[in-house]
């Protein structure tokens, strides 16, 4: 079996890449298209090959060209001693044993415990984020890339996140699972998947900007803490991804209360393969919410919903709210007009209050979680402009196709209108000061008739057509 650097080098040769100057970037031909211009570029990190091609053709295809699979871009799960030993020369904080593995004492295990496996979280420009440290027996602890067992001051990302934006680019359905080593699992057999710190349980709301406009399959631990943990990810991410589907795999035995089994034991059964698993995925049914209000009764009172709460408020608005480059925008009287992020939060504020079961979980912060959720839900796609039709002209009382000369007492809101003319349009109006301009100009009919129609065609937004025209002022000399 090639090892990562192996492979890298193979995969330089076959591109006939040359380096590029810049931090370990290769660029080289594409094996996936006919390629005379390289089009490819290539970096090697700690632990995987990036590869990305400028022309279009997806990672797939790509490892097609080289014989690959996906899982051999990546280095195999274990302990990784060089990033061991680049963290512990920055910042030697932690306690190793003679094999250079972390040890650290386990609460939930009231002893020493002993690194078994190291995963490493990157950020979105391929840098590492931090490391979780997995040990036998069974504990985890996340660990800062200077060698400090804790997050503080990292960035906390999905696992796996620059394959993940690779799956979302081609459109791929993503699996959620509750662990990295499940997560590394799915992958090896061609998925894209992800799962985050601390698994089912710990989801964090700027996970979200992770999963506009998904498919995302939730696949929980065969147990009853997996299932809620992925109902309540369901939750966060309805109105925000495009589908949500929960997976539970057959085969893995009775439901326990905790500890069932996982994704990979599902995976070491006979026969289930990569096809049985694409079957399972297209079966599942999509997840519809089971609540209808976003006020949840528990045992000690109420909770709040976050993620239904601004789905409601969303549905309120019907369409007539949107979120444009981190503003709000509403639309009435034919004119979307830029919010105040405090009258939003205002709205959010007076929606809890006006449930009085509500009024105990109402903190400002609280309003804060739900004005970004309710953003992420009302983000406007990518390329969104106003005014898109510039010769659609809108006033209080309607609004004037220019091309095709027709006025509409209808406003339309997909037009997107963020400019209004402050009067209503009348096509018999009469303009006096400007007809008794043209007058005091004492030019003979049609030469008014042109000038007027040069000012009108001024007053177009664009040019219709090939129509074009200028115009000249010829005097008789000495008169300015």
């Amino acid at each position: 079996m090639e090892t990562i650097n192996q492979t890298f080098n193979r995969i330089v040769e076959q591109t006939k890449a040359t380096s590029t100057g810049t931090g370990g970037q290769y660029s080289g031909l594409c094996p996936a298209h006919n390629d005379s211009s390289p089009s490819l570029s290539l970096t090697q990190t700690e632990d995987r090959i990036l590869i990305k091609c400028h022309s279009g053709c997806s990672i797939n295809e790509i490892c097609s060209g080289f014989g690959i699979k996906k899982s051999d871009l990546f280095k195999k799960c274990g302990p990784d001693t060089k990033t061991k030993s680049t963290a512990h020369k920055k910042n030697n904080n932690v306690r190793l044993n003679a094999e250079e593995k972390i040890v650290f004492y386990s609460s939930k295990h009231k002893k020493r415990v002993t690194e078994n496996v190291r995963y490493t979280y990157h950020k979105v420009d391929g840098s590492v984020a931090f490391y979780v440290i997995r040990t036998e027996p069974k504990d985890f602890r996340p660990m800062t890339p200077d060698g400090k067992l804790s997050l503080e001051g990292v960035e906390t990302v999905p696992y796996r996140l620059t394959e993940l934006l690779e799956g979302i680019q081609d459109s791929r359905p993503i699996l959620l699972l509750e662990g990295e080593k499940d997560a590394d699992r799915a992958a090896e057999m061609g998925f894209v998947a992800t799962t985050f710190l601390g698994g089912a349980g710990k989801w964090r709301d700027e996970y979200l900007e992770h999963f506009i406009g998904v498919d995302v399959v939730l696949v929980p631990d065969n147990d009853q803490p997996g299932i809620k943990g992925m109902q309540d990810i369901a939750e966060q991410l309805h109105g925000t991804a495009k589908n949500i589907k929960v997976l539970e795999l057959p085969g893995l035995g009775e439901r326990k209360d905790k500890h069932g089994k996982d994704f990979s034991d599902w995976a070491d059964i006979d026969g289930n393969t990569t096809d049985v698993l694409t079957e399972h995925i297209k079966e599942a049914e999509v997840w519809i919410t089971p609540l209808d209000d976003w006020l949840v009764p528990t045992e000690r009172g109420y909770r709040v919903n976050k993620a239904l709460l601004a789905q409601h408020i969303s549905n309120e608005e019907d369409g007539n709210l949107i979120f444009v480059n981190q503003t709000f925008w509403k639309y009435e009287n034919g004119l979307w007009e830029r919010m105040e992020d405090g009258q939003v939060k205002s709205q959010i504020h007076r929606v809890i209050s006006d449930r009085k079961d509500a009024l105990g979980c109402l903190t400002s912060a609280l309003v804060d979680d739900i004005f970004k959720q309710l953003g992420m839900i009302l983000m406007v796609p990518r390329g969104f402009s106003f005014n898109q039709n510039p010769m659609v002209l809108n006033f209080t009382n309607g609004v004037l196709d220019l091309e095709e000369g027709k006025f509409s007492n209808l406003h339309q809101r997909e037009l997107f209108q963020n400019i209004q003319f402050p009067f209503g349009f009348d096509r018999d109006q009469k303009c006096p000061l400007w007809l008794e301009f043209l007058k005091s100009l004492k030019f003979d009919d049609e030469t008014v008739l042109r000038l007027q129609e040069w000012v009108g065609y001024c007053l177009l937004p664009k040019v219709i057509g090939t129509l074009q025209k200028s115009l000249f002022f010829i005097g008789e000399g000495s008169n300015g």
